[in-house]
Parts: C-alpha cells; sequence; structure tokens
C-alpha cells in the first residue's frame, strides 16, 4: 500500500509510464500540494525523522522485553512481536524513500546500475509486505483471543508449532499477493535522472487499468476484508464477556475468583488490542479514502481533482507514515507485562555491568568475611592448634 501512497494519484495514474510522460506535470501537482522551500523540506524532514526514531527504538523495545521475560512468551505476545517487526521494516524502508523524494524529485533512485534495478524492485516489494503482514498479524491475534475466550483454556496452551505456522502464513500470503512487484516496478534514466516507477507496460496496453485494479483487488483483500473481520470478532468478544457474570455470592469460591481475574484480563488484552486496531484505522484509512476519491472520481475521468483534496491527501499520508511509531505507546501504555517489562529492561541498561558489581561486593564484605572465617575455624579446631603447639614445643 506504500506504493500507493508514494505515487502521485493523479498523474502517475494517468499515464503511470513515466519515461513518456512529461516530469514537469508531476511538479505542478508538488507545487499545488505545498510549495516548495527550504521551511517545508525542513518541517518535512523533522516529521520523518521524528517517525522513523520513534518507530525504530519503540518496535525494538518491545521485541526486546517479549524476548527477555520468559512468563511473556504467549501466543499472542509473539504475533505482536511480529507485527513490530513489520512495523520496524516498514518505518525502515519507507523513510530513507522521503528523504530522497524530499530533497530531489518524484520517483527519485539514488542507486545505480545493476544494483539500482534489484533494490527498485526489492525495496518496494518489502515495504507493501511488512504493511500487509501488520494487519494479518492483527486478524490472528483476533482469531486467538476469540478462541480463548470462547473456550477458555490454561493459560498458553497453544503449541509452538501452530504460532510458527500462524507467523509464517502471513508472511507468505502478503508475499504471494505482492510478488507482481518484481514485474511492474523499473528502473531507468531519463534525462540523466534515475526513477524507480511501477507500471504494467508492455504487458498490458491500458496501464491505468491494470493499476486501478491492482489497487482494488489488493485493498479489498488485505485490508477491508480483514479489518471488517476483526471488528466481528471482536464485537462478539465484548459481548460475551459482558453476558458472563460472576454470582455475588460465590464470591469467596476460588472459582468466582478465577473467573473475575479471567475477566479482567481478557477486557484489558481486548482494550489494548482495540486501541491498536482502531490506531490502524485512524492512520490508513483517510489515506485510502483518498486515493480511492481520486483514482475513480478524478483520474477515471481524466479530470485534476481539487488543490484543497490534494493538501488533504498531502498529509493524511504522513499519518499513515505515523502508524508504526503509534502501536509500542499503546502497548507500554495499557499493558501491565510489557510496563513491568520495559522498566527491568532500563534498568538492567542503566545499572553497572554485573562484574562491576560483583567486585564491590567482595571488597565491600572481604573484612567481615576474613574475621568471621577465622573465628569458625579457631571454633571448630582449638584441641588440634593446641597439640601442634605442644609438638613444637618438644620439638
Amino acid at each position: 500500500m506504500y506504493s500507493e501512497l508514494m505515487a502521485d494519484p493523479n498523474s502517475a495514474m494517468n499515464d503511470t509510464n513515466l519515461s513518456k510522460t512529461d516530469h514537469g506535470n508531476n511538479l505542478t501537482h508538488i507545487a499545488c500540494v505545498v510549495p516548495n522551500g527550504t521551511p517545508t523540506q525542513v518541517a518535512e524532514t523533522m516529521v520523518c525523522a521524528l517517525i522513523f526514531l520513534t518507530s525504530l527504538i519503540g518496535n525494538a523495545l518491545v521485541v526486546s522485553v517479549v524476548y527477555r521475560e520468559r512468563r511473556m512468551r504467549t501466543s499472542v505476545n509473539f504475533l505482536i512481536t511480529n507485527l513490530a517487526v513489520s512495523d520496524f521494516l516498514s518505518s525502515m524502508l519507507v523513510i530513507p524513500i522521503l528523504f530522497v523524494e524530499i530533497f530531489y524529485y518524484k520517483d527519485a533512485w539514488l542507486i545505480a546500475g545493476s544494483l539500482g534495478a534489484v533494490s527498485c524492485k526489492t525495496v518496494y516489494f518489502l515495504l507493501d509486505v511488512s504493511v500487509a503482514v501488520s494487519l494479518l498479524s492483527l486478524l490472528y491475534i483476533a482469531i486467538e483471543r476469540y478462541t480463548a475466550i470462547s473456550t477458555p483454556l490454561p493459560a498458553d496452551t497453544t503449541p509452538r508449532r501452530r504460532c510458527k505456522a500462524m507467523i509464517t502464513s502471513t508472511w507468505l500470503i502478503a508475499c504471494v499477493m505482492y510478488s507482481t512487484y518484481f514485474y511492474t516496478f523499473n528502473f531507468f534514466v531519463k534525462n540523466g535522472r534515475p526513477y524507480c516507477h511501477q507500471s504494467w507496460k508492455p504487458l498490458v496496453k491500458n496501464d491505468f487499468e491494470a493499476l486501478k485494479m491492482e489497487l482494488t483487488i489488493r485493498t479489498t483483500l488485505l485490508v477491508f476484508i480483514p479489518f471488517v473481520f476483526i471488528v466481528t470478532l471482536y464485537s462478539s468478544m465484548l459481548l460475551r464477556i459482558r453476558r458472563t457474570c460472576v454470582p455475588c455470592d460465590a464470591s469467596d469460591s476460588l472459582g468466582s475468583i478465577g473467573q473475575k481475574r479471567w475477566q479482567i484480563r481478557n477486557r484489558k488484552v481486548l482494550r489494548m488490542m482495540l486501541t491498536v486496531l482502531f490506531a490502524y484505522g485512524f492512520c490508513w484509512f483517510p489515506c485510502l479514502i483518498y486515493i480511492f476519491v481520486v483514482v475513480y472520481a478524478w483520474s477515471d475521468k481524466k479530470l485534476e481533482p481539487p488543490c484543497l483534496l490534494m493538501i488533504f491527501g498531502k498529509y493524511t499520508f504522513y499519518l499513515a507514515f505515523a502508524n508504526p511509531s503509534i502501536n509500542p505507546i499503546i502497548y507500554f501504555m495499557f499493558s501491565e507485562n510489557y510496563k513491568n517489562g520495559l522498566r527491568k529492561l532500563i534498568g538492567q541498561c542503566l545499572s553497572p555491568p554485573s562484574f562491576y558489581r560483583l567486585k564491590i561486593s567482595r571488597t565491600k564484605h572481604r573484612p567481615a568475611e576474613i574475621k568471621s572465617t577465622t573465628l569458625k575455624r579457631k571454633k571448630r579446631h582449638p584441641v588440634n592448634l593446641q597439640h601442634q603447639d605442644i609438638e613444637l614445643r618438644v620439638l
């Protein structure tokens, strides 16, 4: 989906073969969105740098916390780790592309030669695959929570093989859905400028219709259908938890106490995952709606969209780019396990090394230990010491 955001939905979709179009038309659209100049570049660079740092640091902390805490190695937390890895990868790839376009030109690609051709296809492929993996991970988390609530079982009964299969399937499904990128993304040089651009030509004569169909199919299968399914699962889970009530007269029994704890734990997890889902929809749906409106209402009729709509679309893109940096904040705000794991991790990083602490403890308690050991020896072997003295005197 990032490839649709990086491209201009109006000019690029009408004639996507950039080698046969006038690049000045793209510059007119960009000038309509935001005036070119140093203040704009500085502002966009600061926003991108903030998104980049918060996403990389936050998602790396999520992975570290789950890796260090053994009791957090559950199926849901492993899927959250998979989500964090995909968010980490997407931020690491998309922000450098944004930096290049801010300081150079649209669809610029600074790597030349055969390496540029390979990297052009691979980077955009991994970029959109990571976005698809994020929503598929949220789908599997919803399925896991629905299974746990509908059939309550002891903690973490999901086998490791099943968890590995779910994580592997998220990447395989996304890779299959975006495998066409190895054909559609092409690297070429025009007027001494290297470009990386998406086009179905010469395989398809009507390039615009092919890209429009590709956008519609992928967004429907990988965004709209999973999102609706996730919302349906969480709605049924909330209804089930509300209908399950603990009798007041049985508050002292172990079963009722366990049931209360089960309800509290499930509500906390559902609250956190619903917030993650809301953040995903809040960040992604405005720009997706913008793309579909521009493609079907204006580009399909070969009309130029209004300038205000272009400005709106420009800043919804940055909202979508910010989604990977928001998820770690939600985890550490809503989950006590993640909070405690983060505190331990920070405490271990700020405390002195273990060998230094061991050395200090040994030097600190050394005199007392020596004194206690000598006293113990005198108490244990008074007779032996006297016999030794007598023998020495005799000699």
